[in-house]
């Protein structure tokens, strides 16, 4: 029981990692997209 606590606690942690590096290479991706759109 106490281990299939922690491999779960664990899956949602690497759910929340996944999810913040989606969505900050997508604000990068913006970012850079804006930033060619400046220079061009």
């Amino acid at each position: 029981m106490y281990k299939e606590g922690q491999e779960a606690k664990g899956l949602a942690t690497l759910n929340i990692s996944i999810e913040a590096l989606i969505t900050e290479s997508f604000v990068f991706n913006r970012s850079v997209a804006y930033w060619l759109k400046g220079i061009n």
